[in-house]
């Protein structure tokens, strides 16, 4: 993506544009591997284009982005912040049953079940019987098996415009978010944040992998999905990840 991203002729002129383009050519290429491995599997993917004092976000499936400002109204608040912070979420989560998504699924041909109890997912099948791939997320890389049916690659493009109270944002893949709510998150690094230091994201990155895989551990024993996050500190644009 990094490459593809800066050598595009439009990143300039519209990143969002760019953005759309890149995902839907690495989603193409995806076909070209060998042992047809991207029919049966694929990616989510949340992106971060940061230039000039602004960003976009790029986002499909259901890893997320969200923007932790101090003070102001629009967004969830974080307890127990000092000063007061709040969640603005940058990207949406492509489940299937969300209405956009499912009319579209539906529309193609395919199938959405409701969530088999509440914690679980919607899903994307086939047929209709539900018996045919059973796929979490109405976006993705790869997953070629149900592109025919309306699961597509394009992202979601959020322009944001940064702010002198922008304080950091977190992306992360789904495994972060499935026990953690966008504030647990927003609270758990706001924490570590605050001891400052140069180190001081990275600890935090750290911090919060190894939360979110412990979440991971009292839920479900051995069993965990992907665990990636990714701190960006606003306005200076330090940065850390890490994955699990």
């Amino acid at each position: 993506m990094p490459v593809r991203l800066s050598g595009h002729p439009d990143i300039v002129k519209d990143p969002a544009k760019a953005l759309k383009s890149c995902f839907l050519a690495i989603n193409k290429a995806l076909r070209s591997l060998p042992n047809n491995a991207a029919i049966y599997s694929g990616s989510t993917a949340v992106v971060a284009l940061v230039r000039d004092g602004k960003m976009w976000v790029a986002n499909a499936g259901d890893s997320r982005a969200i923007l932790v400002v101090e003070g102001g109204a629009e967004g969830q608040a974080v307890k127990g912040t000092h000063p007061p912070m709040r969640v603005v979420p940058l990207t949406t989560d492509h489940d299937p049953d969300l209405p956009t998504e499912k009319a579209r699924i539906v529309a193609s041909g395919g199938f959405v079940s409701a969530p088999a109890e509440p914690g679980l997912s919607a899903r994307v099948w086939l047929d209709p019987e539900h018996t045919q791939i059973g796929l979490a997320m109405a976006r993705s890389l790869g997953d070629l098996a149900v592109k025919t049916v309306g699961v597509i690659a394009e992202p979601e493009v959020l322009e944001h415009t940064i702010q002198p109270t922008d304080r950091f944002m977190v992306m992360a893949s789904d495994g972060v978010w499935e026990f953690l709510t966008s504030t647990d998150v927003a609270a758990f690094a706001h924490e570590h944040l605050a001891k400052g230091g140069n180190a001081a994201a990275k600890s935090a990155c750290e911090a919060l992998i190894a939360r979110a895989a412990n979440m991971w551990r009292a839920h479900e024993g051995q069993y965990r999905d992907d665990i990636t996050a990714q701190i960006l500190m606003l306005p200076c644009f330090g940065t850390s990840s890490s994955s699990a």
